[in-house]
């Protein structure tokens, strides 16, 4: 039993002894969940980058051209609808972003025998400086494993445009629990609830009585400690408490704990830091991010710039080398990725501008239908420049055709 004579800072010099309590550090991770595991935090804040930039690439048109032409081809086809039997297109971006950002090694696909594209699950690589990347271990999306192995030139491999970013974003989130944590302990410390519990004087006369005479402990000593590992527990839990006190004890509110009506917006505090150092390194500006309004079409410009062309010219890029070619590249048969699909235009308000861009031959007026989200139509004429008399050379015959 806990003595009163064993507990040296109960006892004070001019009688009136003072205790002091207050709610725990185990108790504030009560509110906030344990704070050394904030994984649900970390996938949060990762779950809404991969979103945004999924719904970006699927605004963009995968354009392909033969010979400098538009063409819409099996791949135009494939891209934009239907990569393989199992898949539209929604979720083959889906599953290619989401292991381009989680698997540091980036996203695998495979081109299988009848031409469909598959985003590989998991797989194992074996490097080779001067020899070609050899892929093992292949599983697909519905736990299918190839039981051959792939070497470079048979598959596509997709990596972020800084490949290192889902490790910084991990060494960032551990730097910022160890600030969460500290927080946590100066949050308890500066706010939490704190009680003084008072011994007067009189206590001692009514309950010195000794009780046991081989340890010395009187009937104070008991009340005491029960006091304080029982009766003083309802008043930190947060539950509604009724404590009685013998004469000679009394109970005083150090602080008002105005740290508990707090508590909601201090979560949510918690949740927009692992958010923001997710959004800064990713590219994603913060307020788009969590749907803010204000100045939004500076933001998407920002974004579109920033994060998703980059992200866009590395599938470009790896669809271009390995579907087609240098020989064919060179030619102008390739794919594009086209980001200008992503804004949408009020037809009226930007009537004046596409119509200038078309006049001064910028754009033919299938592509200005396309700036506005408009189906293109199938006239050869809508796929030629046009150009108006005031962008006439000058000197030149206004009736030459």
């Amino acid at each position: 039993m806990l003595g009163l004579k064993d507990i040296p800072w109960l006892r004070g010099f001019f009688g009136m002894e003072q205790v002091h309590s207050s709610m725990t550090y185990e108790d504030f991770k009560v509110l906030f969940g344990k704070i050394e595991n904030n994984i649900i935090y970390q996938k949060y804040a990762l779950e809404l980058c991969i979103n945004k930039l999924v719904s970006a690439i699927l605004l963009c048109e995968f354009e392909t051209f033969e010979k400098g032409e538009p063409n819409k081809g099996i791949y135009w086809y494939k891209l934009n609808y239907e990569p393989n039997k199992n898949t539209n297109a929604s979720d083959f971006i889906h599953q290619l972003v989401t292991q381009m950002v989680k698997d540091p090694r980036g996203a695998l696909v495979i081109q299988t025998d009848d031409g469909n594209l598959v985003v590989a699950k998991s797989y194992e690589v074996v490097e080779a400086s001067l020899l070609e990347t050899v892929y093992t271990n292949v599983v697909l999306y519905g736990e299918y494993e190839y039981n051959r192995s792939f070497l470079e030139h048979e598959v596509l491999q997709f990596q972020l445009p800084n490949k290192n970013v889902r490790k910084l974003l991990e060494q960032l989130f551990v730097e910022y629990g160890k600030l969460i944590n500290l927080s946590a302990q100066l949050y308890v410390k500066e706010r939490s609830l704190k009680y003084i519990l008072s011994i007067d004087t009189v206590f001692d006369e009514v309950f010195g009585r000794v009780i046991n005479e081989e340890t010395g402990d009187t009937e104070a000593d008991g009340i005491l400690d029960d006091v304080m590992t029982n009766r003083l527990k309802g008043l930190l839990t947060g539950n509604d408490a009724v404590i009685p006190l013998e004469k000679g004890l009394s109970l005083e509110t150090l602080n008002g704990g105005s740290s508990l009506k707090t508590s909601s917006k201090e979560y949510d505090e918690l949740i927009d830091g692992y958010i923001n150092k997710a959004a800064d390194l990713f590219g994603i500006p913060r307020g788009l991010l969590k749907g803010d309004v204000a100045d939004v079409e500076a933001m998407t410009d920002n974004f579109i710039n920033y994060a998703v062309r980059p992200l866009a010219e590395a599938l470009e890029t790896e669809f271009n080398r390995k579907l087609f070619g240098y020989d064919e590249i060179k030619q102008g048969t390739k794919l594009k990725v086209n980001t200008n699909t992503i804004k949408t235009y009020n037809i009226v308000s930007a009537a004046n501008a596409v119509d200038k861009l078309i006049a001064s031959t910028t754009i033919t007026p299938n592509e200005g239908r396309t700036i506005l989200g408009l189906e293109t139509v199938d006239d050869p004429l809508m796929n030629e420049f046009k150009e108006t008399k005031n962008y006439q050379k000058a000197g030149t015959n206004s009736t030459e055709e």
